[in-house]
């Protein structure tokens, strides 16, 4: 379960219990694949594994900790398929308490709701379809507070597929746990991640970085390997960011600067602010 430390509005500074692990959050989930079941997921900064246990259609067996199987049916799905998924997600968590889960539901916010009522003992909530949720601001805002208020304030909230660059602004609306999803298919396209976005390093005159991955090199020396390294560094630079504006009281600060660059991030922000303030207001320490 997670210990909340420190309150930057609905953002929290906190220690994530695992056993005898303790891992401090927000926090940034490394994903090796174990092909053919899916990932392995570990913490960066430590060496705890968290196992993805699959999809409903191919569960693997429940052993140590993990996420739960879902039925993943996608975002813009019908209703019906929505609902048979939150009702398969559910049924199969009945048989394992004290496990991670996900929160389904496809677009239709009251059975994203109903669903995270139902796991509000679950220590680590993970929230489906995060990447295309990204996609749109509306929704994007809606699912996260939604879930958030719903769930445990225990529970460690994991968005998956964010790009670091939003970061700050998912942690802004209770996010915990974000991963490295977008490091890896960003160097496959040969692309490295910035505060602003992506890059295309074809191209570039000079590398904008002097991390371990980029130190001395040349746009023309990165290849894959070096591209994913520069792509981690800059995911966990974003988290260990986000950590400090939480300790500090600055990540609003943060979140505005790092949504100027993207108009999506933007409207998401500005709908945060204009129709979610009782939900800001709720999560905001007296004092602070």
């Amino acid at each position: 379960m997670l210990e909340v430390l420190r309150h930057h509005g609905p953002a929290r500074l906190g220690i994530f219990h695992l056993g005898e692990r303790e891992i401090g959050t927000p926090a940034l989930i490394s994903l090796t694949v174990d092909q053919p079941f899916g990932p392995e997921l570990s913490i960066s900064d430590g060496s705890t594994d968290i196992t993805d246990l699959g999809s409903l259609l191919l569960p693997r067996e429940v052993r140590a900790f993990g996420i739960l199987p879902d039925l993943a049916v996608g975002l813009r799905v019908p209703r019906r398929l929505a609902e048979e998924a939150v009702e398969a997600t559910l049924a199969h968590a009945v048989n394992h308490p004290g496990q991670g889960a996900v929160v389904v539901g496809s677009r239709y916010l009251d059975l994203r709701l109903r669903c995270a009522r139902a796991l509000v003992d679950r220590p680590l909530l993970a929230i489906a379809d995060g990447s295309k949720l990204a996609e749109n601001p509306r929704l994007l805002v809606e699912v996260v507070t939604g879930v958030r208020e719903a769930a445990s304030p225990n529970a460690a909230l994991y968005f998956p597929g964010a790009y670091p660059s939003l970061f700050p602004l998912l942690a802004y609306m209770g996010v915990d746990l974000f991963d490295t999803l977008q490091c890896l298919m960003e160097a496959a396209r040969s692309r490295l991640l910035t505060s602003q976005g992506s890059r295309q390093v074809q191209g570039m005159e000079e590398l904008p970085c002097q991390c371990a991955a980029c130190a001395g090199k040349a746009p023309g020396d990165m290849g894959y390997r070096e591209i994913k390294d520069h792509n981690l560094y800059a995911a966990l630079r974003a988290v260990r960011e986000v950590r400090d504006g939480i300790r500090h009281g600055t990540l609003r600060n943060l979140v505005e600067e790092r949504a100027s660059a993207s108009v999506g991030a933007m409207a998401a922000l500005r709908i945060l602010d204009r129709e979610k303030g009782p939900f800001l207001e709720r999560c905001t320490a007296v004092g602070t």
